[in-house]
């Protein structure tokens, strides 16, 4: 007799054993001025509010080129506005 657990699929495809991951939330400010969608390709981008510039978002990518557009390139960002206070 096997003494191991099984893990048994169920008809909609999941194992008994295995839990959906869960989506971590999002704390940083930047989160305020952009959102996050997909391109064409599939990948996972955040849209910047004011200029529309789409910028490149991953597991593997952190927020600070995020916040360097909002801060130091973005044409259409009021200059001096706190980082995540949206100035409309």
């Amino acid at each position: 007799m096997d003494s191991e657990p099984s893990s048994r699929m169920s008809e909609d495809g999941y194992s008994e054993y295995s839990r959906p991951k869960s989506k971590r939330k999002k704390t940083s400010k930047v989160w305020h001025e952009l959102v996050e969608g997909r391109n064409e390709k599939g990948e996972t981008i955040a849209t910047c509010i004011h200029c529309k510039l789409a910028l490149v978002v991953g597991p593997n990518r952190g927020t600070s080129h995020l916040k360097r557009h909002l801060i130091e390139s973005c044409p259409l960002r009021p200059v001096g506005l706190p980082l995540g206070e949206v100035g409309y």
